[in-house]
């Protein structure tokens, strides 16, 4: 009996701790609508709420754009079409311009790149966490550059 009380009471100072941690974490950043500001850096956010997006020159969240919403501000009605990860519909139901890190799929939606690829249509090549643009082969010396580039056609 006298174990189970300790036990219990144990767990209750466990409970106390952690609910104690993680509000002073979240209570570290100071930005409106943020879920995560930049660790040492509470005025500055890294994660808005859904329906704001980070403006990336002040740090802050400002609300999506009308017509947007979710995370990012990323979803939007093409029509009567709901399209998620993209920025702009074409004259139909269709996505035309996706964001950085998907390509328009041939139904007109936003499909998430291929893992190793990235940037706009998913043209860019990931080397070890940096996106190059033009790679072909990531440099396996050097990390994150490029071994060989890609030849542009005009």
């Amino acid at each position: 009996m006298l174990l189970a009380e300790n036990c219990n009471k144990m767990l209750m100072s466990m409970s106390v701790v952690l609910l104690l941690v993680r509000s002073s974490a979240s209570a570290s950043c100071e930005v409106d609508y943020c879920t995560e500001c930049v660790p040492d850096y509470p005025d500055n956010c890294m994660i808005c709420q859904d329906d704001y997006k980070l403006d990336v020159e002040t740090g802050k969240c400002v609300p999506c754009p009308k017509g947007t919403w979710g995370p990012r501000c990323s979803t939007r009605k093409c029509w009567l079409t709901t399209r998620v990860n993209c920025l702009e519909c074409s004259s139909t139901d269709r996505c035309w311009t996706c964001e950085d890190g998907y390509y328009v799929t041939w139904y007109g939606g936003c499909g998430a790149c291929a893992e190793g690829t990235g940037g706009y249509e998913c043209q860019d090549l990931i080397c070890n966490g940096v996106a190059l643009t033009n790679c072909k082969t990531c440099d396996t010396a050097t990390e994150g550059t490029c071994a060989v580039a890609r030849i542009l056609t005009s």
